[in-house]
Parts: structure tokens; sequence; C-alpha cells
């Protein structure tokens, strides 16, 4: 109840920020925090590893424990927390992080759920953990894991499974449970298939998630400025025949309309306009920007820095609020407000359109 009721307010949020004068903001409703950017998986198609194919990533020294908490403490209470990796419980003190976190935020984390134990589900039950995120590619084994690899979606589901069933046991309402599922051009037909499973796994909700096509929205290579953000992601975009996905979408909502499933799509758009942006034709002069007034993100480094990898500054070296509205994320907002970078916002999870 309390997070669908956030869910409604949020338009609401975001408007009301984006009215204070000179790209100030009373503080962050969400905050993306990166612990760090190993994973278990070697995923073929995940954004972290074609970044450091690409771009030659060096490695850096992460955050140590006691300095993830002191940026946690600084962070306003009213802000909500979203960790996030690489995958996050390889994070040795992850469950102490959690539960520091939790003394004053809304908490999420998104998992692969592939290594969790049971005991690992029952502690982020007791700490009462408000929301985890999943994805999974298909609704069976051979689909899921010909990306991930082999046993991983055995592993994702009983854990999904645990998590219910300790729940149940512990009369307990902690986690929520989304699962994540890209649209792609050859998983059309297996829509409806995920929610059948997602409504048979009781999850509450089941996102669909369009496809981003760029590559610099993390915090594994920040620049100082934002001249490397050129040209348009819509050319991008792979295609996707119209008449197919149409049905698909017409279908899959049906379908979680009968069996009370909540389904949603990042970014929110409409079935049509989910239409027009596989077909490369979003018309950037209706995207419109008020996230980076209310939303920001930490990488495992203690880099501050918003939607794109721009980076605002160190944590090791100013405070969060200084941070959050200093000289240069104020300036970063003003631009966006006035429609700079739209071409590049074609694939966030938050776009917008009027």
């Amino acid at each position: 109840m309390i997070q669908q009721l956030r869910r409604r307010l949020a338009p609401y949020y975001e408007q009301f920020f984006s009215f204070w004068p000179m790209g100030f903001s009373p503080f962050p409703t969400n905050v993306m925090f990166e612990l760090l950017y190993g994973c278990n998986l070697n995923c073929t198609y995940c954004y972290l590893r074609i970044e450091e194919t690409v771009k030659k990533i060096k490695t850096r020294p992460m955050l140590l424990t006691d300095q993830v908490l002191k940026i946690i403490d600084q962070i306003p209470s009213l802000t909500s927390l979203s960790f996030s990796g690489g995958e996050i419980m390889l994070h040795k003190d992850i469950i102490k992080i959690l539960t520091h976190a939790k003394k004053n935020h809304r908490v999420g984390i998104i998992s692969n759920l592939t290594l969790n134990t049971p005991w690992h589900n029952r502690q982020l039950i007791n700490l009462k953990l408000d929301t985890l995120m999943t994805s999974l590619d298909g609704y069976n084994a051979q689909i899921h894991d010909k990306g991930r690899g082999k046993g991983n979606f055995a592993k994702t589901i009983n854990n999904l499974k645990d998590i219910q069933a300790q729940k149940q046991k512990l009369n307990s309402p902690f986690p929520t449970l989304t699962i994540n599922s890209m649209i792609l051009p050859h998983n059309l037909d297996q829509m409806t298939k995920m929610v059948k499973l997602a409504s048979d796994l009781h999850i509450n909700w089941l996102n669909f998630q369009l496809i981003d096509p760029s590559i610099d929205r993390s915090g594994y290579d920040l620049h100082d400025d934002l001249s490397h953000l050129k040209g348009d992601n819509r050319q991008h975009l792979p295609k996707i025949n119209k008449i197919k996905l149409k049905n698909s979408l017409t279908n899959t909502l049906n379908l979680a309309h009968n069996l009370g499933l909540k389904v949603t799509f990042s970014p929110q758009l409409s079935t049509p306009d989910i239409l027009t942006y596989y077909s490369g034709k979003i018309d950037l002069n209706q995207i419109y920007c008020h996230r980076v007034f209310h939303l920001t993100r930490i990488s495992p480094y203690g880099d501050l820095y918003p939607c794109f990898n721009y980076k605002i500054g160190s944590l090791l070296d100013a405070s969060f609020m200084t941070l959050w509205n200093s000289k240069k994320y104020r300036l970063f907002r003003q631009q966006i407000k006035k429609g700079a970078l739209k071409a590049q916002c074609v694939g966030c999870c938050h776009l917008k359109l009027k």
C-alpha cells in the first residue's frame, strides 16, 4: 500500500522539486548506491562488461565499509536508498550495510539472487528490507541461462520461492518483490509467459524494461564535462516488428489484469509510445525531465553523479548535501530543464514524454 502511494505521488514530487530556482533542490528522494562492479555472472549483454571491453576501464579502490556507512549517514532520512552492483551479495558486509541503512531510510536492492542462501533471505526479511528486484530474461532455464550461464535460472527461482515461503512463515510483507525483464526482438512471444510465471510466484510487480542503447550511464567511467555525450541514441535501438510488439503488449496487459498482477514499464510509456520508441522515432521535443532534481547516484568509488556518467564530485572530499547543491550540479539541472541532451536521454529508464 505504501509503495503504491509513493509511486502515485512521485510525479508531484518531481514537479515540485523542479520549480526550485537556479537549479537548487531541497533533497533527493532517491539515491542509487552502487556498492561494487564485480559480479559472479558474465552476462553477454551487461553494460558493465561492455564498458570494461569498450572503454578498457582501470580498476580503482572501492569504498571501505566504514566509508559507505558514513556516506549513508549524510543522506537525508526522507531519501530512499537503492543498492546495486555488479552483484551486491558479493559484498562481504552487505547485511551490515543494509541494516545500517534501514535505521533511517527506506531501502531496496537489486540482485541476481544466485548467491543467496536461506540465511541471507531470512536476514533481508528480518531487517525489513522494503524492496527487492531481480531480473529474468525468460520464463524458463533454456532462455534465461543462454545469456547468464547454466543453472542460474534455477538459483534465482529457488531463492524467490524461499523468500516467499519465509515471508509467509514470519508473517512479513517485506520485502516486496519485483521481476525485471527486457523487451527484446526475440522474446516478444514470451511476455505473456513471464506474466504467468510472475503470477505463479506471487510477485508484487513485473517490470518490463525497454532497451537502453547507451553505455554512458554508470559510474564506471566518469567524465568531468559533458563533451563526450554525442550522437543520437534512437539510431542504435533494435527494430522490432510493430504489429507483433503491439499484440504482445496488448496480450500481456490483458493477462496481467485478469490475473491481478501489477505490470509496469521502464520507462513508464504508453503502448503507442513504446511502439514509437522501438521504431526509433521518439520526438525529442516531447521529452522532458524533472528527475535530475530528486534522483542521484553514488559509485563504488564514492563519486556522486547524475543520470549520465558525469562526475559532480567525490564524497571523500565533500559532504553529500554540499555536492547535491553544488554549482556544478545546479548548472547541470538547469541545462536538462532547458532541454539539453535529449538525444542522449533516449534509453533512460526515467524517460518522460509530454
